[in-house]
């Protein structure tokens, strides 16, 4: 739908899905969709091409670390990250309550993004 009736890219699809796909089943539903359109966004992240070079680095960075392919960061692929990152000691559970915004106990893309903060994620 995105490539066809859109006129995106596969690799824009690609990233389109993972932004809209808020529970991170690895697909776009009608709800999220829906949420999507009434967002105002309009492909704006699409268009602009230093965004989407962001949103793009945002994808392969997030599937690196999500080692067993679930679309969500756990606490140990969190820890892996945190360890690329930084040098020091962290207290991961501090990092995970902080990126957790709905508790469920894994980070999805979207929470990782909002993390990230390289894009205006006001408008998914």
């Amino acid at each position: 739908m995105l490539t066809e009736d859109l006129g995106l890219s596969d690799l824009q699809a690609e990233v389109y899905i993972k932004l809209l796909d808020k529970n991170a089943d690895g697909q776009c539903d009608f709800d999220e969709f829906k949420a999507w359109l009434n967002s105002g966004e309009k492909l704006q992240n699409a268009a602009d091409q230093s965004r989407f070079y962001l949103m793009r680095r945002a994808v392969e960075y997030f599937n690196s670390f999500d080692k067993d392919s679930n679309h969500f960061l756990d606490a140990n692929e969190i820890k892996s990250l945190v360890e690329q990152l930084n040098n020091g000691s962290t207290d991961i559970d501090k990092v995970m309550a902080a990126l957790d915004k709905n508790s469920d106990g894994r980070i999805s893309f979207f929470e990782f993004m909002k993390w990230l903060n390289w894009v205006d994620m006001s408008n998914f």
